[in-house]
């Protein structure tokens, strides 16, 4: 009789279990706003999630949780994604997103139908102001080289290269950015009003 009832017992948990489980029928990336989405079976959905932000690695958990259709992660990579990875534990749903570098998210869950949705912005003050001072210029060319080039202009031009290339991880200010002649003091008030860190 005891087995009978550890059976019976059995069968009513693992069908509550089942029942309970939830399926991620689609993943799918929305342009405007940006958002990744989750679309799921149920009328709720209930998730974790915490953020690593030196790797810039977003996780979500989403318990009794399975993945219902195949992910092309490749497919998610772009403006605020650098990477996706979906892992099924048996129990929940693990999504990892590592986001692209200055883009800050928000997440929620919504319902009828029910889905998790990020929300993604690029627009955070990025953490650095850093100052290039291209010297001289206007009525100053400093030294003048072999076939006449002007220290003026290359400097100028090295300028616009750094400040290209530091634009994507800091704010970057020039001093002067075509040919003018700006005067030792005011190029050292550029860098104090910014309270540039470089």
């Amino acid at each position: 009789m005891k087995s009978v009832i550890r059976v019976f017992m059995f069968l009513i948990i693992s069908a509550n279990i089942f029942c309970s489980t939830i399926k991620v029928n689609k993943v799918r990336m929305n342009n405007n706003p940006p958002q990744l989405v989750f679309d799921l079976s149920g009328s709720s959905a209930t998730y974790k999630s915490t953020y690593d932000e030196y790797n810039r690695l977003l996780f979500l958990e989403i318990p009794k949780a399975t993945l219902n259709t195949k992910v092309k992660n490749s497919e998610f990579v772009g403006k605020y994604i650098e990477e996706l990875n979906l892992i099924n534990y048996g129990t929940a749903l693990g999504v990892f997103v590592k986001l692209r570098k200055n883009v800050g998210y928000k997440t929620y869950s919504l319902k009828n139908p029910s889905r998790i949705v990020v929300d993604f912005k690029s627009n955070i003050k990025k953490q650095f102001t850093v100052v290039i001072d291209p010297g001289h210029g206007g009525k100053d060319p400093g030294s003048i080289g072999f076939g006449k080039y002007k220290e003026k202009d290359i400097v100028l031009s090295v300028g616009k290269y750094v400040r290209e290339e530091l634009g994507s991880d800091y704010d970057v200010i020039m001093t002067r950015s075509t040919d003018v002649f700006i005067p030792l003091s005011q190029r050292s008030r550029v860098g104090n009003k910014a309270k540039a860190d470089l």
